[in-house]
């Protein structure tokens, strides 16, 4: 993994159409202007199983032989408060592998390599669980998941027909989905 400064991340995102701005506003530039959203109230196994699906399996789905790699960007912590928060913290950190603490704020992305499948799924579970706002978006950026501090995940494609794969993909792994249109403070005006 490599951890790159908000500029870096800014210019990654902006080449697969997701905008991200300097105080970390999040916006979707993609035709297509449905998306999933997925209750992300489920107990922690579900959870480690979805973010699998989210960040290896969909990539597989997608035409893809093996993990291509991504994105992951931590864009809102101190949800919950400060002994989780710290918690939180000390565990990405050390998924980072940072001895001094590099700072969310200025080096929110985290660049994943297509060798990297199993720590990918990992970290943007740890975003899950501690309730953090947060995004994958794979190298191709073909899809692009939002994953919201109220506990609801947000999957974005490019192409109408691959949403409905993306669908299909979470139904059949009996996740509690709702097709929507893209809610208006994600979507690129």
């Amino acid at each position: 993994m490599e951890i790159i400064d908000k500029q870096a991340t800014i210019d990654w995102c902006k080449k697969r159409n997701i905008l991200l701005s300097s105080s970390n506003k999040i916006q979707v530039s993609f035709n297509n202007k449905k998306c999933i959203k997925v209750d992300l109230l489920i107990y922690p196994l579900r959870i480690i199983y979805l973010a699998l699906v989210l960040t290896d399996l969909l990539n597989k789905e997608n035409d893809k032989d093996n993990f291509e790699g991504g994105l992951i960007c931590i864009t809102q912590t101190d949800i919950v408060g400060p002994p989780i928060e710290t918690i939180g913290l000390t565990v990405i950190n050390r998924l980072r592998g940072v001895d001094e603490i590099k700072t969310l704020e200025k080096f929110p992305g985290n660049l994943f390599t297509n060798e990297e499948s199993l720590n990918t799924t990992i970290f943007f579970y740890n975003t899950m669980i501690f309730a953090w706002d947060s995004f994958w978006l794979p190298e191709s950026g073909e899809y692009f998941v939002f994953k919201s501090h109220d506990d609801n995940i947000y999957i974005f494609s490019k192409d109408p027909g691959n949403l409905k794969n993306i669908i299909s993909i979470l139904q059949q792994e009996k996740f509690d989905i709702t097709e929507i249109d893209i809610p208006d403070y994600l979507l690129r005006k």
